[in-house]
């Protein structure tokens, strides 16, 4: 018997459906891999419809109560979100001017925001927020 060659998890097509082969197909002449689609029709599933993501590699941050929106502003660059349920992208910079953590914010309630960074910057977060 004739052994088949076990497929490396780099070459697996992690998108691809029940009926089509989860072999990758990488090619120098197209901009776009064999599941390009696949992941675009979830994409747009997700953004219309509803859908779960697995944030579980993030660090998360509640940031609440009377003056959390004046603390936040001390230490992020760019401007919250207004209204309840606007999501920004925010910065906080160090002395001069470099990115130190860069956070993605929602509001939750007027006085109530929550904030999500790279994992890998938790304890540096947590600095961050206990200093100033």
């Amino acid at each position: 018997l004739r052994r088949q060659r076990q497929m490396c998890i780099r070459d697996r097509n992690w998108f691809a459906s029940k009926n089509e082969n989860p072999q990758n197909k990488n090619t120098f002449h197209s901009r776009r891999t064999n599941w390009f689609n696949t992941v675009g029709n979830e994409v747009n599933l997700v953004r219309n419809g509803i859908g779960m993501i697995d944030l579980t590699s993030l660090t998360k941050h509640e940031v609440k109560g009377k003056g959390a929106e004046m603390f936040l502003n001390k230490i992020i660059a760019n401007e919250l979100p207004s209204d309840k349920g606007d999501i920004r992208l925010g910065h906080a910079l160090t002395n001069s001017g470099g990115v130190e953590s860069e956070f993605t914010i929602m509001r939750d309630e007027e006085d109530s925001f929550y904030l999500v960074s790279s994992g890998s910057a938790e304890r540096n977060n947590n600095d961050l927020f206990r200093t100033n």
